[in-house]
C-alpha cells in the first residue's frame, strides 16, 4: 500500500507541533521513566504473547513515535507490522530503524486513516489519549479499524509514582501536556463504540495501566460459552478482567 499524505491538516496540529519538537530531541524519558517504560513493556508484550495470536495477523500502531515498540513486535516474531504518526521528526527515527516511509511507516492523522473498515486483527497505541482534551475521534477510529482487539498502554496520574514521573518529565525536558485521564474514561469510551475491556494490568507501582479492550461480538462467544455474567472478575494472574452481560441498551455497534 503507497500513501502520499505529506501535509498533514488536522485541529490538533498544535498538539502535532509540540510532538516535532518533542522528537527532534529524540524524545527520550528521564532515567527513571526509562525504567517505568521497561516495566510497562515487559508486562505489555507478556499479555499480548498470552493471547497467542498468529505470527501473521496485521497490527497497527498508532502514535508510532521513534518506532521502539514496532521493533518489539518484529523481534517477538510478528511480520505484518505497520506504524503511523503524524511527526516528521518521529518518523525519521523510525526510518533510523529500519522502517520504510509508505510501505510499513506512514504519516496519518490517527482520526482519519485512509485503511478500510477491519482492515487489523490488532490496534495498538501507548500514551496517546490522554495528550488530546478529546480523545473520542481517535478511539472511534480504532474501533473502526480493529476487527477484535485494542491494546493500550497509558500513564496513570493518580499514583504517587505516576505523579513523580511526570513532574520529572516537566522539569528535565520539554514534555507534551499530559491530561489526567480516569481508567473509566477509556472504559466508558470504548464501551460507546461496542469494545469492552477484557484485561487490566498494571506496573507494581502503578504508573502505568495495560488495557486490552475486545470486540463485543467476540465477547459474547465468551460469555455464552462460559457463562459469564460478573462485569468484575479476577483472573488466576491476579488481573482483572471486564467481561460483563452486553445488552442492546449499553452496546453500540460501530460504524461501518
Amino acid at each position: 500500500m503507497i500513501l502520499h499524505n505529506n501535509k498533514v491538516r488536522s485541529p490538533y496540529n498544535d498538539v502535532y507541533g509540540t510532538w516535532d519538537r518533542f522528537w527532534k530531541s529524540e524524545g527520550r524519558p528521564t532515567i527513571v521513566g526509562r525504567m517505568s517504560h521497561k516495566k510497562a513493556k515487559k508486562i505489555t508484550f507478556d499479555l499480548l504473547l498470552e493471547l497467542k495470536l498468529p505470527y501473521d495477523i496485521p497490527i497497527l500502531d498508532i502514535g508510532c513515535g521513534s518506532g521502539e515498540t514496532l521493533q518489539t513486535f518484529q523481534k517477538l516474531g510478528f511480520v505484518n507490522i505497520n506504524g503511523i504518526d503524524n511527526s516528521r521528526e518521529a518518523l525519521k527515527l523510525c526510518i533510523a530503524k529500519g522502517f520504510t516511509l509508505n510501505r510499513n511507516i506512514f504519516r496519518i492523522d490517527a482520526t482519519k486513516t485512509p485503511f478500510e473498515n477491519g482492515r487489523f486483527e490488532l490496534i495498538f497505541s501507548w500514551g496517546l489519549l490522554e495528550h488530546f482534551t478529546d480523545f473520542s475521534p481517535f478511539v472511534r477510529e480504532m474501533a473502526r479499524l480493529s476487527r477484535r482487539y485494542i491494546l493500550l498502554v497509558q500513564p496513570n496520574p493518580f499514583s504517587l509514582y505516576g505523579k513523580l514521573l511526570k513532574f520529572l518529565a516537566d522539569l528535565f525536558r520539554h514534555n507534551v501536556r499530559e491530561h489526567a485521564y480516569r481508567i473509566e474514561d477509556f472504559i466508558d469510551a470504548f464501551n460507546k463504540v461496542g469494545f469492552r475491556l477484557k484485561i487490566l494490568s498494571k506496573t507494581p507501582l502503578r504508573e502505568f495501566m495495560v488495557l486490552l479492550f475486545e470486540h463485543n461480538k467476540e465477547a459474547r462467544k465468551v460469555i455464552s460459552k462460559h457463562c459469564i455474567h460478573a462485569f468484575n472478575t479476577t483472573d488466576t494472574t491476579g488481573r482483572k478482567s471486564y467481561m460483563g452481560p452486553l445488552t442492546q441498551n449499553n452496546v453500540e455497534t460501530p460504524q461501518s
